[in-house]
């Protein structure tokens, strides 16, 4: 059947399934039917007492910071709002829609006492400001640290010898020169120059290199004659210094 431009049977029955649900205690599922029942027929007024119900039981379920009921939100006023003419129209809109001898839903009456205790509270100028003032105190945000505080974490994040910066390892010219010696006395104990030989940066030094029997050629003629002639003086090895000097002096070879 249609009624005022509306279908009137389908907002019906979606008026009865959010009803069912309301009873429930399903406020969501409900909010959902009675706005399908809104707009398959916008003359129906049940559906508008319907969700002005369910409107106000969720706001009446919400806690600010889990403590103060949301005064504002259950009248449907803007926070801290202080036009008393406003709040006082709003109450009597919504008290017309809540009387429980007029609207037949689920929970009316509760949704009714509500809005009355919402009115007690917004309409006496002490118990207002006080709510409010407890309002501020629950919903500001904590001020940011002092700045004397963030300097003296910086001054310890500065000292903090894990956050200092690690001493430098040894420069690479240093550890190239060690690398150039090391490799040029290995090149030339391969081609049969002893390290010790070598200068500065592994150059070869200036003297001429002699094998061991080549000194031994050299040396050896050399201790023969001295032996010789110390033997036709009549020095001994073990001879003092003044005996060989008494003897004929020093002479030189």
């Amino acid at each position: 059947m249609d009624g005022g431009g509306g279908n009137r049977a389908e907002a019906e029955r979606w008026l009865y399934t959010a009803n069912k649900l309301l009873s429930a205690r399903d406020l969501h599922g409900a909010q959902s039917f009675a706005i399908r029942a809104r707009e398959s027929d916008p003359t129906f007024d049940a559906s508008e007492l319907l969700l002005t119900v369910i409107d106000t039981l969720l706001a009446g379920e919400t806690r600010i910071n889990d403590q103060h009921r949301d005064w504002y939100g259950i009248l449907q006023i803007l926070r801290y709002s202080t036009n008393i003419d406003h709040i006082a129209a709003q109450y009597h809109r919504l008290a017309l829609l809540l009387d429980p001898h007029r609207n037949p839903f689920a929970f009316a009456a509760h949704a009714f006492s509500l809005i009355h205790d919402a009115w007690s509270v917004l309409s006496n100028p002490a118990k207002k400001a006080m709510y409010d003032a407890d309002l501020r105190l629950l919903t500001s945000t904590p001020p940011p640290a002092p700045a004397a505080t963030q300097h003296h974490h910086h001054q310890h994040h500065q000292h903090n010898p894990l956050t200092q910066a690690q001493p430098q390892s040894t420069p690479r010219r240093n550890l190239d020169l060690r690398t150039l010696r090391a490799g040029r006395a290995i090149r030339m104990c391969r081609i049969g120059q002893r390290p010790s030989q070598l200068g500065r940066l592994g150059r070869p030094s200036l003297r001429p290199r002699t094998t061991r029997r080549q000194r031994s050629r050299v040396s050896g003629p050399r201790v023969l004659i001295v032996t010789f002639c110390m033997s036709t003086l009549g020095f001994t090895r073990s001879a003092p210094c003044g005996a060989r000097a008494a003897a004929g002096g020093s002479r030189r070879w």
